[in-house]
């Protein structure tokens, strides 16, 4: 009689987010995860105060275990039908027994409307409803105005992939459904708990995946689909539902896509999100997956990211040419990286940065006039990165816009 469930609860990437605006203080989602979960198990009864408290407003329900994975805090828990049962009813009676003008009247319970989240997944083909989510998000998130149709084709919608059908014939609507071979439903066999329906496998080539709350389409996820890989290209949603979190939710997705198209296509097994950039906080998400591996750049080889290559990481400031520890593969990598150094260090002494123009959001202006109005404790850091920058492209720099963000 006793219902066992685990709900995940991913308020620690808030929290985080919250902590870094508010304290300046650069917290993990996964340290936060951890923390919470040692202070709810810390009164020794696999739930804490939490189980206190659950005990008073839902009867039956018993937290047994609390886990902390990747910044999610997971909570075990079973619920006594039959004790709910018993409460529920013990409440009623007191409700009749005290009723009457001199009684307490109950509050009346707060209620929301259910939602329905769905994905669909299509070829990628040009819609003017994605264009116009594309250009709100642009707009909103990145500070971009000048977009236009044109642009966005060329860089969402055409693409050089070949369709080529899985087990003879695919749509070119591929929606959600039952499982290929079982005919069971393709959340069956889930690593962990989507809120709704994934897509199909149904061919390799570019697809976009539609995500629609109630039919309203609140997001886009562009992706590749190869013989053995799932290639994120891009993601962009409606400013509006930004409380949700979408790009995490997109990002299970097609990750638990990956596992089930395992099932049609062996092959296919691996999930890639394109670029890591230590230092860069629209890149340094992904890190937030685990597990997870990093192409050396020198190398060419694949090194796990785990917490030894992390802290590697941390102390290089991101810019490591190796990731491994092998050093006769990267001496002419390293002889290139130190004369950039040393370029980079006489640009700033000669003062020839101060002729580069840069954007800041909409606005050109020049680094001389950008320098004068900055706080003084970004100066040496603008100085260094954009020094850096003219060294990599050369002369070429006096006639490129450096953007700042």
């Amino acid at each position: 009689a006793k219902d066992l469930r685990v709900f995940s609860s991913p308020v620690c990437f808030s929290l985080a987010k919250h902590l870094k605006g508010a304290t300046g203080r650069d917290m993990a989602a996964s340290q936060l995860a951890e923390a919470l979960r040692d202070a709810l198990l810390s009164a020794g009864d696999g739930g804490g105060a939490l189980a206190s408290a659950l005990a008073k407003t839902h009867p039956g329900v018993r937290i047994t275990d609390v886990d902390a994975k990747a910044g999610y805090v997971n909570f075990i828990s079973t619920c006594d039908a039959a004790e709910a049962a018993k409460q529920k009813e013990k409440k009623k009676d007191s409700g009749r027994s005290g009723g009457g003008s001199g009684g307490k009247r109950a509050k009346k319970k707060k209620t929301y409307e259910k939602k329905s989240l769905t994905i669909t997944m299509m070829r990628s083909e040009f819609l003017e409803e994605e264009f116009d989510l594309f250009v709100k998000y642009q707009q909103a998130v990145h500070k971009d105005k000048d977009l236009n149709p044109e642009d966005y084709k060329a860089f969402l919608v055409e693409t050089p992939i070949v369709y080529e059908s899985i087990r003879g014939g695919a749509s070119p609507d591929l929606r959600g459904g039952a499982g290929p071979e079982t005919g069971e439903h393709p959340q069956a066999q889930a690593a962990f708990f989507m809120p709704c329906a994934i897509p199909t496998l149904e061919s390799f080539g570019s697809f976009h995946q539609q995500y629609r709350i109630d039919g309203k389409l609140v997001a886009v996820g562009v992706i590749d689909i190869m013989q053995s890989c799932v290639s994120s290209k891009y993601f962009f949603w409606d400013p509006d539902y930004s409380f949700l979190e979408l790009g995490k939710i997109s990002s299970l997705a097609e990750i638990d896509f990956v596992n089930q198209a395992r099932r049609i296509q062996a092959t296919l097994h691996y999930y890639y999100q394109g670029y890591y950039i230590h230092t860069c906080p629209k890149m340094a998400y992904k890190a937030d997956y685990r597990p997870a591996e990093l192409l050396c750049p020198t190398s060419l080889e694949w090194f796990a990211f785990d917490e030894a290559l992390r802290a590697k990481m941390a102390a290089h400031g991101g810019r490591l040419l190796s990731l491994g520890n092998d050093t006769s593969k990267q001496s002419e990598f390293t002889d290139l990286f130190q004369d950039e150094e040393r370029t980079a260090a006489k640009i700033v002494e000669a003062g020839k940065h101060h002729g580069i123009l840069c954007m800041v959001y909409d606005k050109v202006i020049s680094m001389s006039k950008l320098l004068q109005v900055i706080e003084p404790a970004y100066k040496s850091q603008i100085e260094k990165q954009s020094s850096t920058w003219m060294a990599s492209c050369g002369p070429a720099a006096l006639e490129m816009l450096y953007k700042c963000a």
